[in-house]
């Protein structure tokens, strides 16, 4: 699973324009801001993502396709900051760590993430979900959550 990238966070519309062209779908989230939670669909096409929530791109058309999120085996997770532990802070909507836990709690998780971004230790919450690896343009860090 991709996220649409926002803000400052890692560029990921030029790897689903590459995944879309060698082997769609891509599976990309959709924030329902009312039931605070992430909804996945797959997409075919660049065509199919406009502004929603927050004015992240996301799936939009009756070519989106609901997926099962218990098919998902890898998530690409955005973030502002992330620590070598795999602790990681958001935008503070909790969309992500709530859909890590309770809807693919067995797929790998990796950060993407610029090294200025990965601290040593960040401050955490019971609920805050950890990742499995965080990857920036200077190497991958393996952090180790399971």
């Amino acid at each position: 699973m991709f996220f649409a990238s926002f803000r400052s966070e890692v560029e990921t519309f030029p790897i689903i324009r590459r995944r879309l062209v060698e082997n769609p779908p891509v599976f990309l989230p959709k924030t329902i801001v009312e039931e605070r939670e992430l909804q996945i669909f797959s997409i075919f096409s660049m065509d199919e993502l406009a502004p929603g929530a927050y004015g992240i791109f996301e799936p939009i058309g009756e070519h989106c396709k609901p997926v099962d999120p218990t098919r998902i085996d890898l998530i690409l997770v955005p973030g502002s900051v992330f620590d070598k532990r795999g602790g990681r802070y958001g935008y503070g909507g909790g969309f992500y760590d709530r859909f890590l836990s309770r809807k693919a709690p067995g797929a790998l998780r990796v950060g993407l993430a610029f090294s200025f971004q990965v601290l040593d230790n960040i401050p955490l919450e019971p609920h805050d979900e950890l990742m499995d690896y965080i990857v920036t343009e200077k190497g991958i860090i393996e952090c180790g959550r399971k």
